[in-house]
């Protein structure tokens, strides 16, 4: 679990160091891509999804909010209660810096000696793991789309695909001798055999 745990210090700090130029913070970055998942939400639906204190979680929306990246609207299911959401100018911000990080994701992917698919699934079973043995709320599925898959997949077709992949790699396995039909001494008779034939 430390493996995780480095790791996400070090994503972290790559994240911040890409999006140096784009104007929104890698945490920023991340909210405004659930946020795009989801319509909207309250401040506390927020903090639980992404997983951080409520405390910088109304922080990083007000401070967004004055910069007109976010928006706070009456909930429909309680008027006294209010959602946050992106704005329009939020949506084209949130566009450019996805935009503005496609070049340095794909140097970082090609350079991995897994496919990228295989070790986004492996994080996210592990994070789902994480989030239901502390009780917390599951993040809306593939929030933040990446560059070459836009559309998010849901769990059914998640699920559906790895399937398939297991077929594919089962499908192609090299067959070892000692897999095929037969006994060795079958083998070895039906060889010599043929040979006698030709």
């Amino acid at each position: 679990m430390l493996d995780a745990w480095f790791l996400a210090q070090a994503v972290g700090r790559w994240m911040q160091s890409r999006l140096a130029s784009v104007g929104l913070s890698a945490d920023e970055m991340a909210l405004c891509s659930v946020l795009r998942a989801v319509g909207g939400s309250s401040p506390t639906g927020l903090a639980e999804m992404v997983g951080s204190p409520l405390s910088t979680m109304t922080s990083m929306i007000a401070r967004l909010q004055r910069e007109g990246v976010l928006e706070a609207v009456p909930d429909p299911s309680d008027r006294r209660a209010k959602l946050v959401r992106l704005t329009a100018s939020g949506e084209r911000r949130l566009t450019e810096a996805q935009a503005a990080f496609v070049p340095a994701y794909r140097t970082l992917t090609a350079s991995l000696a897994l496919p990228v698919d295989h070790i986004g699934s492996a994080l996210h079973e592990l994070e789902v793991a994480v989030r239901a043995d502390l009780g917390m709320a599951q993040r809306p599925e593939s929030p933040a789309a990446t560059p070459d898959d836009p559309a998010p997949l849901s769990a059914a077709q998640l699920a559906e695909v790895r399937g398939y992949i297991a077929w594919i790699r089962h499908r192609d396995a090299p067959v070892r001798p000692e897999d095929e039909p037969g006994t060795e001494q079958q083998r070895h008779d039906g060889r010599a055999t043929g040979s006698g034939e030709r």
